[in-house]
């Protein structure tokens, strides 16, 4: 069973991991479920653990760039990947933007191909960057 975790950028502009509660107009994370102590968090910023780890062995949350050396037709190598989820098919997927093309993969099966290079919160020059 997969592990339920969270992580927020908190409003001191640090990240914070744990479980994830809604009080009142305001979002919380706390490392431990009844610990007086909850961090607020930034609401855009949370993400969901997927249960999955790279190829180094590094969680990977929703909003992670995911990078792989995987070749694919339409993106090349080196295509990054961001992580959300999708409720479609009820799984998380990796996207990418390359010109007009929308690519995805669903990387449950080989996420230890990916690697995490960063996040959309603290990286968004990743997205920018040309392969």
């Amino acid at each position: 069973m997969r592990k339920i975790l969270f992580r927020g950028k908190t409003v001191k502009e640090q990240w914070a991991y744990g479980l994830l509660a809604h009080i009142g107009n305001a979002w919380y994370i706390s490392n431990k479920a009844g610990v007086a102590t909850a961090y607020e968090v930034i609401p855009s910023t949370v993400g969901q653990y997927t249960g999955l780890k790279d190829k180094n062995g590094t969680k990977i949350f929703e909003g992670d760039i995911v990078q792989t050396n995987k070749f694919f037709l339409s993106v090349g190598l080196n295509a990054k990947y961001v992580i959300e989820y999708d409720v479609k098919i009820a799984c998380f997927i990796g996207t990418m933007q390359k010109g007009c093309i929308k690519h995805f993969t669903t990387f449950q099966n080989d996420s230890d191909q990916f690697e995490v290079i960063g996040n959309i919160h603290d990286n968004p020059e990743l997205l920018n960057a040309e392969d």
